[in-house]
């Protein structure tokens, strides 16, 4: 199982290409992920480890492409990103993009699903790189899981962010875990 574990930083994973911009202790391949192609052929790993990196990159669907094209068929892409109400997803200068609970059903193959608003929210451009969203979780600390803000939000998670009670109670981050479709 190849697997690839990109804008890792100091968080070196052990079996992994370790992916960063910066020649670090530990990264096998140093790429700026603004600058495509990645240095990958295509289909070549079976998991991608995306976490907190997507959102200090310039164009995040080319991104996505691009993790589809590195990617084999049913690939799992894990993916964690700060949320736009959390305190976080604003304070590194270098974020450039926050992210919602739907923001990936921007290339998602199963865009209706028991939480979406229908395809009104999806973008079709005729793009072949889709994903299947496996899983998506805003993640939480202590106190919001004591006083049941995570079982809400988990619940009723378009309530939760187009009532504005994700600024009342913000996550940490959204995390979402993806599946490569390719025929």
């Amino acid at each position: 199982m190849k697997k690839l574990n990109i804008g890792c930083g100091t968080n070196i994973k052990r079996d992994f290409v370790n992916l960063d911009a910066v020649k670090l202790p530990g990264v096998n391949v140093v790429h700026d992920l603004n600058t495509f192609p990645w240095p990958f052929k295509d289909n070549v790993f079976d998991y991608v480890n995306a976490e907190q990196i997507l959102e200090h990159l310039n164009d995040i669907p080319k991104s996505l492409r691009e993790l589809w094209r590195i990617s084999k068929k049913g690939a799992k892409i894990h993916i964690g990103v700060p949320h736009y109400a959390s305190f976080g997803a604003w304070l590194d200068l270098t974020h450039k993009h926050p992210f919602s609970y739907m923001s990936l059903d921007y290339m998602a193959a199963n865009k209706i699903h028991k939480h979406s608003v229908g395809k009104n929210h999806a973008h079709e451009y005729g793009s072949k790189e889709k994903f299947n969203i496996l899983k998506r979780k805003f993640i939480f600390g202590r106190f919001h899981k004591i006083i049941g803000v995570s079982i809400f939000a988990h619940t009723f998670p378009l309530v939760y962010e187009m009532f504005n009670i994700a600024y009342l109670f913000p996550p940490r981050h959204i995390e979402f875990d993806l599946e490569t479709i390719k025929d």
